[in-house]
């Protein structure tokens, strides 16, 4: 008698520790949430050549080197400006930008702005809604110096003092992707400017703001 209960106390025991065993295969491990990256860079540059008019001086009438140029033997300045954007997953964009000249005019001696004038070169508006890894603005612009130092003249003539000008000149991109695992868009707003002296006898390039931007953005 004692035999057959021993035996029945270990088939029960074994019974449960199959359904113990059967509840905890069931029970999944909660999968470990997979974050998602996105990799992108943006790249801008400035190109410039600076033409002389035609003289017996100069074989090429073109620069591009940086250098102090003598103002009035200038003809116009050639400008390019370049926007890169580069992601690494195809997204949905939709972009605009436009390039704006600024020119400002001080007295040199008190460093008083006189004048601060805007000058739209080119407006541009572009937009794609098709799903892309990649775009580029590529904008080309003539500048007529001589315009500007004859501006600085007339200031100079009318005040009867030494001034100095520069002109900047900026490309504006704004730009919003979206990506079907983005809760929300992203956004990026960024600039490329140039700044160039202005002088009735030699000016240069005073500086200018390349850009070189890489970033990744995770999600859970």
């Amino acid at each position: 008698m004692k035999k057959i209960m021993i035996a029945i106390i270990i088939v029960l025991l074994l019974v449960g520790c199959g359904k113990n065993k059967k509840k905890a295969e069931e029970v999944k491990e909660p999968e470990e949430t997979k974050k998602i990256e996105l990799k992108y860079q943006e790249k801008g540059d400035i190109f410039y050549s600076v033409c002389y008019k035609e003289n017996e001086y100069m074989l090429d009438l073109c620069i591009e080197e940086d250098q102090d140029f003598v103002s009035n033997m200038v003809d116009y300045i050639d400008l390019r400006m370049q926007y890169i954007f580069d992601i690494n997953e195809e997204v949905e964009y939709t972009y605009s930008y436009k390039i704006v000249g600024v020119i400002g005019i001080r007295d040199k001696k008190t460093n008083t702005l006189i004048y601060d004038g805007n000058e739209e070169y080119v407006i541009q508006e572009g937009a794609s809604s098709e799903p892309t890894k990649d775009f580029t603005i590529d904008e080309s612009m003539r500048i007529d110096y001589k315009k500007y130092t004859d501006l600085l003249d007339s200031f100079k003539k009318e005040l009867g003092t030494a001034l100095s000008g520069a002109l900047k000149i900026t490309l504006h991109i704004e730009l919003e992707w979206k990506h079907e695992k983005f809760s929300e868009p992203v956004s990026i707003e960024n600039d490329i400017d140039l700044v160039i002296s202005i002088s009735e006898q030699t000016f240069n390039f005073r500086s200018y703001k390349n850009l070189r931007n890489q970033k990744t953005i995770t999600q859970n």
